[in-house]
């Protein structure tokens, strides 16, 4: 339920169109992600008009890992 409120006040900040669900959550596996989808269904500002999926990352557990390999190497790509 927290989980599902918190995608929700995420969801009218940023308006994704796909939020990927990682880490421990991820190794939960679809089931997760399917329960996730029903709970923030028609909660969000823009549900009348578009459908927000939520899915499970392919990296799992390592999702931390390569978020922040990323974000470092945003940081230096940016800087040459």
């Amino acid at each position: 339920e927290y989980l599902a409120s918190g995608l929700v006040t995420l969801i009218n900040l940023f308006d994704p169109s796909v939020i990927y669900l990682g880490h421990d959550i991820a190794c939960a596996g679809k089931k997760a992600a399917e329960i996730l989808n029903k709970k923030i269904a028609d909660k969000y500002i823009s549900s009348n008009t578009k459908k927000i999926q939520v899915k499970v990352s392919a990296f799992k557990e390592r999702s931390p890992i390569y978020g922040a390999f990323a974000l470092g190497a945003c940081g230096y790509i940016g800087k040459l």
